[in-house]
């Protein structure tokens, strides 16, 4: 056989057989690259899925720990305006006790027992029951006539328990505060009733 003959039915038998191969390999280079993509997939989504795990967990640690940070505040503030409100009453009762009165810390002495009377002062035939507030000027907390009512008949439950001790003495009411912190409803309360004396006294430290 003629040897240029022979070498191309050699060729055209090596390119069959190649593309034979390649017929037969490429399914499988498919099958092996799309397992492949598929696990790239699903680690990138485990990944994403730990990632995420992670940043809920710091979310969490750091609302935990507002939370503790914004309790401690609010003990804190507790606290301090305990220690403001108890420091307007013996300021009050100093203040008194220059104008000549016999005072008498019922708030200090009896705490949350106080029945919302902070200072008693007598002089004279006048016994006068107090409540102090010593809130800021131009803050939200405002008084109301609820507290003004309120008052009023926490004073009378006391003046009721403790007849023995006000026999002979005329009774009077004073709201005290340390700033002009009164309400419309206040105002008018105290313009409509005779009833509750309010005064400034301003806190002088």
């Amino acid at each position: 056989m003629n040897v240029w003959i022979l070498t191309t039915i050699m060729g055209f038998s090596g390119m069959f057989y190649i593309v034979w191969m390649l017929q037969r390999e490429l399914p499988n280079r498919d099958k092996r690259m799309k397992s492949e993509f598929e696990a790239d997939i699903k680690r990138a989504d485990t990944l994403k899925t730990h990632e995420e795990q992670k940043d809920i967990e710091i979310q969490k640690a750091v609302s935990e720990e507002n939370k503790e940070v914004q309790a401690e505040n609010r003990k804190k503030m507790y606290k301090d305006n305990i220690k403001k409100g108890r420091d307007y009453e013996l300021f009050i009762i100093d203040y008194f006790k220059k104008q000549g009165y016999t005072t008498k810390e019922h708030g200090i002495l009896n705490g949350k027992k106080d029945k919302g009377i902070d200072v008693i002062i007598k002089k004279d035939k006048e016994i006068t029951l107090i409540q102090c507030k010593n809130w800021k000027q131009g803050s939200s907390y405002k008084i109301k006539h609820t507290h003004l009512k309120e008052f009023v008949g926490n004073t009378t439950a006391f003046l009721d328990n403790n007849r023995d001790k006000a026999e002979g003495y005329i009774i009077k009411r004073m709201y005290v505060t340390s700033n002009d912190v009164l309400d419309n409803s206040a105002r008018h309360f105290l313009r409509d009733n005779n009833i509750v004396e309010h005064r400034i006294i301003p806190m002088v430290v």
